[in-house]
């Protein structure tokens, strides 16, 4: 085949003809009636058309298209056009990337309205699951992403424990609709139908909802596909059932010598100890329930417990946690380890309700022993910030939150304290011995004493 010149006129037959020589990375055949244009040829015979000119002094070459795609006219139609574009100083490559993405942003405009309520919760999840809370400047608890799981559930699976399938969670309504369709009008609707049901999950659900729409509004992304100002209206916030913090949720004294008995004939021995523990320590349902064995220090009598404000906190294994804990038998690394999916125990209600009915006591949640431990607390004459420390309460007074520094032996000595009293009034007996403390006005009266006495001394000299 004779060699084509390097410079002609293109026409199809000689594009056709164009071969790369060997040991060439490429060929070029230039047009005579456009001098910038040319045919670019590979090793592997693919071609193309390309066209040379120069912007600020540099040479560039941009492509044009692909020869078997290109007809000749169109190509030198879109190299003059290019050609015109360098002379003004422009550059097709930068105005071709604004123009693509002009219309990636306008395709992404269309499907964030397209988006469904459900794909941006879920974008949600994903993002608290990984970030932090800036309230505490801590990762979001466990407990408080299930919390969105749970109630944005769609139900209809096959319940782990007992017969049935899982009900839809209050949100599920939201998340196949468009947020083009979620309305006041559906809202309100949502709200008349939930609260009739379940009003304390539905009134959390929409304390979610509103946490979820202030994160779309704050986001650079998804700020203008919702912004619902009617959540905040009187006429839909007036169907939200108030948050129920009961007043009565909460053992008092009287109530000890029935709970304890009750509590203690659970069949379920984990469970049994685990309520017991969580009455006596204070701390958060899941704090206790993902209690290692490794976190139980019997040499220092301390248990290492998680913490959602300071991620992990010390507190003291008081004689009679102790006592139930060495009862619990090791059968992996948690200590009140169960057959749950998470290994540990996960929902002690139905042992504690059960035990609260046979012992005919009012209703009382698994936090209202939380509750009750702080109230019985100050039975015992135990300091508030002794009791806000055991429990894990960020300090609010300001001595409390910079001068305060109490050892682990001094919160001991009053943890103890309670323990036994609550002990006492429960008509529990415990084979340990529990240290006494001194009761809060004799270091006082001893410093007072101290200083009359030094007073003295200065009035004979």
């Amino acid at each position: 085949m004779t060699a084509l010149p390097n410079r002609t006129q293109l026409t199809n037959k000689r594009i056709a003809d164009l071969l790369c020589p060997a040991g060439k990375l490429q060929a070029f055949l230039w047009d005579t009636e456009l001098p910038r244009l040319a045919v670019r040829c590979t090793p592997k015979g693919k071609k193309t058309f390309i066209v040379s000119g120069e912007l600020h002094g540099k040479t560039i070459r941009l492509t044009i298209g692909d020869c078997s795609t290109w007809q000749i006219q169109s190509a030198r139609q879109e190299a003059r056009k290019l050609l015109s574009m360098l002379d003004r100083g422009e550059d097709p490559r930068s105005v071709a990337k604004a123009q693509a993405e002009a219309h990636y942003q306008e395709r992404a405009a269309i499907a964030m309205k397209e988006m469904t309520f459900g794909e941006a919760w879920q974008i949600y999840l994903n993002e608290l699951s990984v970030s932090v809370s800036p309230k505490t400047k801590k990762p979001y608890s466990k407990r408080y992403i299930k919390d969105h799981e749970r109630l944005s559930a769609r139900g209809g699976i096959k319940k782990a424990r007992g017969k049935g399938e899982t009900t839809a969670g209050p949100l599920a309504s939201f998340l196949d609709q468009q947020f083009s369709s979620i309305t006041a009008d559906f809202v309100q609707t949502w709200l008349k139908e939930e609260v009739k049901r379940r009003p304390t999950n539905t009134a959390h659900a929409f304390r979610l909802l509103r946490a979820f729409t202030s994160w779309l509004s704050s986001s650079e992304k998804y700020h203008d596909i919702w912004q619902p100002n009617f959540l905040n209206q009187v006429g839909t916030l007036k169907l939200v059932p108030p948050s129920e913090t009961d007043e009565l949720d909460c053992l008092q004294v009287d109530h000890l010598p029935k709970w304890f008995p009750a509590v203690q004939q659970i069949a379920n021995k984990t469970q049994s100890v685990y309520l017991q523990v969580l009455l006596l320590t204070g701390a958060r349902r899941e704090e206790i329930a993902e209690l290692r064995w490794q976190d139980v220090d019997p040499k220092t009598l301390t248990l290492l417990i998680g913490d959602k404000v300071d991620g992990k906190r010390r507190i003291p294994l008081t004689p009679f946690v102790k006592d139930l804990i060495d009862e619990l038998p090791r059968q992996s690394e948690w200590v009140f380890s169960s057959k749950s999916a998470s290994g540990h125990i996960a929902e002690p209600r139905s042992g504690h309700n059960k035990a609260l009915a046979n012992a005919g006591l009012p209703h009382v949640t698994i936090n209202g022993l939380r509750r009750s431990f702080s109230t019985l607390a100050e039975w015992a004459e135990a300091p508030a910030g002794i009791i806000a420390q055991i429990q894990g309460h960020k300090p609010s007074a300001l001595v409390e939150k910079h001068y305060k520094r109490r050892s682990i032996d001094l919160i001991r000595r009053w943890h103890t304290k309670i323990e036994n009293w609550i002990l006492t009034e429960g008509k529990v007996s415990c084979s340990s011995t529990p240290e006494k403390s001194p009761p809060p006005a004799e270091r006082p009266r001893q410093h007072a004493k101290k200083r009359t006495t030094i007073r003295n001394r200065e009035q004979k000299k």
